[in-house]
């Protein structure tokens, strides 16, 4: 009734030796997870950065909380206007077709993607596909991704800048600020959640203080009241500083995520010259 299968015993040399067979595989995964990873942006990223944005807007003008819908309407007509008509392009953008995301992927890749990573990715697919082939001259070629890496290393350390704090990250105030202003004690020596709570009394106190523009009531009812101004104007500034434009300049990306590539792409090289020899060498001696 079940029959058992016969093991398919392939000729000798078919396949590359098995370490250098794996590691071509990994590089290969790894090459296709880079280029997934940078098509994926108008997909991902994108759509986590505006609902993000939405959920603030959403706040702001008080859906579903009347209190904060309150506040929304004693603003300007001209400031409610402008607000609702940046929350309806952010939500215009999150019904952008298909095609459209595909042409932004695109575009990513060619113009917004650094050149020397755009020629890793390339080689990083190319180069293991042709190993497991086992096309000559692809050990060879293989030398080419940590040399890519260094030229990466080198442009990225001499020719791009870290990425600048954006306006809206400057608006959130420090910790040592809120400590030394509001707390006014050491909470090194409390424990995690206690030192979690001195710092949301400190926010708190911020928030009152700087958005609000009022002195903290003692009583509880009024002072949560304060709150609930002061989070509205942080968030309104919030909205302001993220609807200016942001740049498209290439980042400086981590040291340390460099050297990774680095050591990566140079024990990947030397993994598949090595197996290779070492197979070579074995069966001469046999």
């Amino acid at each position: 009734m079940f029959h058992k299968r016969k093991k398919i015993i392939f000729p000798e040399g078919t396949f590359i030796p098995t370490k250098a067979r794996l590691l071509s595989i990994i590089q290969l995964c790894l090459g296709f997870t880079a280029l997934l990873f940078a098509a994926s942006e108008p997909f991902m990223g994108q759509h986590f950065t505006i609902k993000s944005k939405i959920l603030i807007y959403d706040y702001v003008m008080g859906k579903n909380h009347v209190p904060r819908a309150n506040l929304f309407n004693e603003l300007s007509a001209e400031n409610r206007e402008e607000i609702i008509q940046n929350y309806q392009n952010l939500k215009n953008k999150l019904s952008t077709s298909f095609l459209d995301k595909i042409q932004e992927s695109l575009n990513v890749l060619f113009f917004k993607t650094s050149s020397f990573e755009r020629a890793w990715i390339l080689f990083a697919i190319i180069i293991p596909i042709l190993l497991l082939k086992k096309v000559e001259g692809s050990r060879e070629a293989a030398w080419i991704l940590p040399l890519i890496v260094t030229a990466y290393c080198i442009s990225n350390e001499l020719k791009l800048s870290s990425p600048p704090i954006s306006d809206e990250a400057k608006l959130f105030p420090k910790e040592e600020f809120l400590v030394s202003r509001y707390l006014k004690k050491n909470i090194n020596t409390l424990g995690v959640a206690a030192q979690q709570e001195e710092l949301l009394k400190g926010w708190h106190l911020y928030l009152v203080e700087y958005y609000a523009n009022e002195i903290a009531s003692r009583n509880l009812n009024e002072f949560q009241n304060q709150i609930e101004k002061g989070e509205f104007a942080f968030n309104l500034a919030r909205i302001e500083k993220s609807s200016s434009a942001t740049s498209n300049v290439l980042k400086k990306q981590p040291l340390f995520l460099m050297m990774i590539y680095f050591v990566w792409n140079l024990l990947f090289a030397l993994g598949v010259s090595t197996f290779s020899v070492f197979n070579r060498l074995k069966k001469v001696l046999s």
